[in-house]
């Protein structure tokens, strides 16, 4: 694995330009390279540069997988359900700012190697990266609280003295790729209550927490989220702790 680094002048509207960086980090698979992460930043508000509001990149996540229709069937619970696990890294563009090029890549490349492998450790999947955020799948809904849980745990000491902050959310529901609206819905769900978390913090569902019932989790007080594009509210509970090897 490798990282590149770049810089430009990116035209705007009314002639205007403004300096931008772009990251990427690259595997070297089967004799050829691809990207597994790239990240873009300008130095000004999305309302200043461009004048519009981009989508977050849990946002742009759970936009692709739902466009892809990727097949989980095959990580599907017996119940025929699936636990989605959202993650970033908070103020992730203020903190590649603050690194520089070189230090960012290899950042993200070891942030990158720790997703990875706390995912395979709960036997989950990877289905897709975006910059500093995951999409990550489960058939339980407890592996997925674990690895949210043990993700946040891996950054609790930073990285060569930069203090990291990662906040996940989790939602389940159906695998069944032909009923394309619940899937998708459950993906979006997800991913709003991973934008609604704190640094630092694990929110689920309620449906995580009842089919997790009786397991190692202890939950914080529920919240009554109104989630963007969700028509009806959700209640979420924050992870406390949990004793689960």
């Amino acid at each position: 694995m490798t990282g590149l680094s770049g810089t430009g002048l990116l035209a705007l509207r009314r002639g205007q330009a403004i300096d931008f960086r772009l990251t990427g980090v690259l595997e070297l698979e089967r004799g050829h390279w691809r990207f597994v992460q790239t990240h873009l930043s300008v130095g000004l508000p999305n309302q200043d540069a461009v004048g519009l509001t981009f989508t977050t990149a849990l946002e742009e996540l759970a936009a692709d997988v739902s466009a892809e229709h990727p097949f989980l069937g095959g990580m599907a619970a017996p119940d025929g359900t699936i636990s989605i696990v959202f993650t970033d890294i908070q103020d992730s563009t203020a903190l590649a700012e603050q690194l520089g090029d070189q230090r960012w890549v290899e950042l993200l490349q070891w942030h990158h190697r720790g997703v990875v492998e706390a995912t395979a450790s709960r036997r989950g999947f990877v289905v897709k990266s975006l910059g500093d955020g995951f999409m990550l799948v489960f058939s339980s809904a407890s592996d997925a609280v674990v690895c949210a849980s043990q993700i946040l745990a891996g950054v609790v000491e930073g990285w060569n003295g930069v203090p990291i902050s990662i906040r996940a959310g989790i939602n389940s529901g159906d695998a069944v790729r032909d009923v394309d609206d619940f899937y998708g819905h459950t993906v979006r769900v997800a991913s709003r209550v991973a934008a609604a978390a704190s640094g630092g913090e694990v929110l689920a569902t309620r449906v995580v927490g009842e089919l997790t019932r009786g397991r190692v989790f202890t939950w914080g007080p529920p919240r009554i989220l109104e989630l963007k594009g969700i028509k009806e509210p959700y209640e979420v509970r924050p992870l406390m702790a949990t004793s689960a090897g």
